[in-house]
């Protein structure tokens, strides 16, 4: 009886004391910090589409052949090289009927990539001499872009871990080990393309309001390559 007694009274003991110690031991303590680079570039892959269609009569003969061959060739007596000539899709090139007018319609739409901005109000009145007026910009991007974010996030993780060197001299502390690392969404470059796509929106009325005229790098927006990164290390 007195043994039941006494291995109660130490197992509740026990469980009071690992509570306690569990309870009042300390946190870890750590450090964290974000780091951020950034690179403004001018983009020099810049994507024009080029529209032809045609809407004519079923007893009609389609033109539509003869207005790729005159845009080819004019595109070549550029100097533009024919190899960065595309359709967009599948669906270029094929017949939609229209039942309602008793006509059809013929598209073909390409896609022109070119590498420097002068050359976009060149395309522009080239296409308007050939009376081609459904052109636009399509797509601008860098070409570079996917090695210059690798190198923002090293840039970034470089800032943040500089800075809690600097803080933890500071206050005569060390790091220890790394406990978190992870990249942040980087809302500004996600609104810098909306922005961007507005501003091609813009830029392409523009040019079918005023005709077309010459172009430069200077009336593009830079596009904007950046990366934020977060670090957390313990303390020792």
């Amino acid at each position: 009886m007195y043994k039941t007694i006494f291995s109660f009274i130490c197992l509740f003991t026990s469980n009071i004391i690992f509570t306690q110690v569990s309870t009042t031991s300390s946190p870890q303590r750590f450090i964290e910090m974000t780091g951020r680079s950034e690179i403004e570039v001018v983009p020099d892959e810049i994507y024009v589409q080029i529209s032809i269609h045609e809407k004519i009569k079923k007893s009609d003969n389609s033109e539509i052949e003869g207005k790729e061959l005159l845009m080819k060739q004019a595109l070549v007596s550029k100097g533009i090289d024919l190899k960065y000539l595309s359709l967009k899709d599948e669906i270029s090139g094929y017949l939609n009927s229209w039942k309602k007018t008793g006509s059809i319609l013929k598209k073909k739409d390409f896609i022109l990539k070119l590498s420097d901005a002068k050359l976009i109000g060149i395309v522009f009145q080239e296409m308007d001499k050939q009376e081609i007026e459904d052109v636009s910009i399509y797509q601008i991007k860098y070409s570079k872009h996917d090695s210059l974010k690798k190198e923002m996030r090293m840039q970034a993780i470089k800032a943040a871990k500089d800075k809690i060197d600097y803080l933890l001299l500071a206050i005569s502390e060390s790091k220890d080990k790394l406990l978190e690392v992870k990249e942040l969404t980087n809302e500004d470059e996600s609104l810098l393309n909306i922005n961007q796509e507005r501003g091609l929106n813009r830029f392409n009325n523009t040019l079918d309001l005023a005709g077309g005229f010459e172009l430069t790098e200077t009336q593009f927006k830079k596009i904007k390559i950046s990366a934020i990164i977060y670090l957390k290390y313990g303390l020792k």
